[in-house]
């Protein structure tokens, strides 16, 4: 079953379920659940979604811990090259001219600049640091905005719309809406467990 047809698939479990509901009500929970049972496959998609999740989590994965492996021989390999290199360098460097030409390669032993050690990062002037852009903390944007929100739908339950204005005032001094950021709508989310 691939992603297109599993698309259609809910949508079409939603309507049947939102059609069971307006002929059953929502009242009657079990009648409601007995009914989706028996009217809809709906038992088989979630278990066909459950497993293909399940399947996809698994390969993900597998390929974090492929990549840790690649990056692991990456590293291993460019040590070896680096020490190799360096090997190579001492035997050219005592040659004639510091050059040896060989059926495979021209080699030229040459000087490089020191590299740096650092040894204690916080001793070092910032004018040797690289400036780096600012990151926004979506994080605190989403809190504020949600004590915000929250605050404001208790409005409702003032008792006068004086009262409603002031709590307002209190509010948008407390917590000021953030120009160029708002709230999306709410996701839905499921937690799969093994059974």
């Amino acid at each position: 079953m691939n992603e297109r047809i599993s698309v259609v698939m809910a949508s079409e479990f939603r309507a049947q379920i939102s059609h069971l509901k307006e002929i059953c009500g929502e009242d009657d929970g079990d009648l409601l659940e007995g009914m989706i049972e028996g009217e809809t496959d709906v038992d088989r998609f979630i278990g066909k979604m459950v497993e293909i999740i399940q399947i996809d989590q698994a390969d993900c994965e597998g390929l974090k811990s492929y990549q840790r492996k690649l990056a692991d021989r990456r590293k291993r390999l460019e040590d070896r090259v680096s020490r190799l290199r360096t090997l190579l360098a001492s035997v050219v460097t005592e040659l004639p001219g510091r050059v040896y030409r060989h059926p495979l390669a021209h080699v030229r032993a040459f000087d490089v600049d020191p590299r740096v050690i650092v040894t204690d990062e916080s001793a070092i002037p910032s004018a040797y640091w690289v400036p780096q852009d600012p990151k926004l903390n979506e994080a605190a944007i989403r809190k504020h905005l949600l004590e915000r929100k929250t605050l404001i739908d208790l409005l409702k339950e003032c008792g006068s719309e004086d009262e409603r204005r002031a709590q307002r005032k209190a509010i948008d001094r407390e917590f000021p809406d953030i120009a160029g950021a708002s709230l999306g709508n709410a996701e839905v989310s499921v937690r799969i467990r093994g059974a």
